[in-house]
């Protein structure tokens, strides 16, 4: 039996690459998907240090996978026609030892008058700096006053998508 030529084995080296060549490149583009729970805590601001065009800001704190510093500037609140229920967005950024991550806020927020001032949220990672650059997923939260001031404490859940 004849030995192959060096170029029959080098075609056949080539072609082997060509086939595991698109494999290596798309395990490099798999995304990371982390699941999400935990609990925060919030407290509703206004001042000269809260630059919303409704003059409504927030401050808190995550614990959890998404452990850091909140800081939310709302950008608009629509009263409904339940008295007392507003809808609103906001912009969030939490800042984590990882570095900052920031989502779009869409929310319910029950303001009447001898409630608990619940919440419900739902927040669109739009992307971050450091670990969280290319961020994507959301959370979803749930809240609640506590004793009628403007601090409260929930819940949250979601999926955080890393690239």
């Amino acid at each position: 039996m004849r030995k192959p030529s060096l170029s029959i084995l080098t075609t056949l080296v080539l072609a082997a690459l060509a086939v595991g060549a698109p494999t290596a490149m798309a395990a490099r583009h798999v995304r990371r998907s982390i699941p999400l729970q935990g609990l925060f805590s919030y407290a509703i601001f206004q001042g000269p240090s809260c630059s919303s065009p409704v003059k409504l800001c927030v401050n808190g704190t995550f614990a959890g996978p998404l452990a850091g510093r909140l800081d939310e500037v709302i950008t608009s609140l629509t009263p409904t026609a339940q008295p007392g229920i507003l809808l609103g967005v906001g912009n969030i950024v939490i800042h984590t030892r990882r570095g900052n991550l920031d989502c779009t806020e869409s929310f319910t927020f029950n303001g009447a008058p001898h409630t608990d001032g619940e919440a419900g949220i739902l927040c669109e990672f739009t992307g971050g700096t450091g670990h969280w650059v290319g961020a994507s997923g959301y959370f979803m939260a749930y809240g609640a006053a506590v004793g009628g001031r403007p601090v409260g404490l929930g819940h949250y859940g979601g999926r955080l998508i890393l690239p």
